[in-house]
């Protein structure tokens, strides 16, 4: 993988231009595009009815992406969250900007200092949200989630699961008929920094807010020419699709 990365990077597929050179509005750009997102299909098993986005900002762009595309997504305009280490710590912090309803649904932090998660029947459920956020691996603070065990059963079928795979993505088999949203930086497992990874259920596209930052917006993304807004970090999307490629 890293041979032919070093290979095109003087000459892509032929075209005597390096890959980090290619114009995002060019077929060979297309190209990487296409098979970036065919190879991460293929290696996380995504079924058809969600659309991979490759964005810029990393995990914690999605922050704000997540509450800018989904807090209309019910008319009660409230969240929930499960509070579990650094990483939901943020995505609580940035949420609170945009959403004055929010149910903290376990607190891991206060209540057992990252040790341990409290028992699902003492877990505080809002009927009305618009969404559910989690982190699937807090990999600063130790707590990560066996889907095995996790109690879904606790989370209305009609709530869409969002969930933070950053540091496990490609790790487990991610069980798709039960989640909404799933975004990563790529840099952890599947490429580079400078690639974000986004999925997102086809019927959850189109609820973004009016005032929602044009970076952050999915559905803005998933219309524009060849599915990007604006210019895309084309070498890590590069690599991340060969990578993905790699350990299929």
């Amino acid at each position: 993988m890293l041979e032919k990365g070093i290979e095109e990077m003087i000459n892509f597929r032929g075209s005597g231009q390096s890959v980090m050179e290619l114009s995002h509005r060019q077929d060979e750009f297309r190209f990487i595009s296409t098979m970036t997102k065919l190879e991460i299909r293929k290696f996380l098993r995504i079924p058809d009815n969600f659309r991979i986005l490759l964005h810029q900002g990393g995990a914690t762009n999605q922050y704000t992406a997540v509450v800018k595309n989904l807090i209309g997504y019910k008319a009660n305009r409230s969240c929930m969250l499960m509070r579990t280490g650094m990483w939901t710590n943020q995505n609580i912090d940035e949420i609170k900007k945009h959403c004055k309803d929010i149910t903290i649904v376990t607190d891991a932090i206060d209540e057992h200092d990252c040790t341990k998660i409290s028992d699902s029947s003492s877990w505080k459920i809002d009927p009305l949200a618009s969404f559910f956020c989690m982190c699937t691996n807090e990999t600063v603070n130790g707590i990560e989630f066996n889907w095995d065990t996790f109690p879904f059963h606790l989370i209305p079928k009609d709530i869409p699961i969002v969930a933070d795979m950053s540091s496990n993505i490609g790790t487990n088999v991610i069980p798709w008929d039960k989640m909404g949203v799933v975004y990563a930086g790529a840099q952890k497992n599947l490429g580079t920094a400078g690639c974000t990874v986004v999925v997102v259920r086809e019927d959850l596209l189109g609820y973004a807010e009016p005032d929602c930052p044009i970076l952050c917006d999915w559905n803005k993304f998933e219309n524009s020419p060849d599915t990007y807004y604006n210019t895309p970090a084309i070498f890590p999307m590069y690599i991340t699709g060969l990578n993905c490629s790699y350990m299929n």
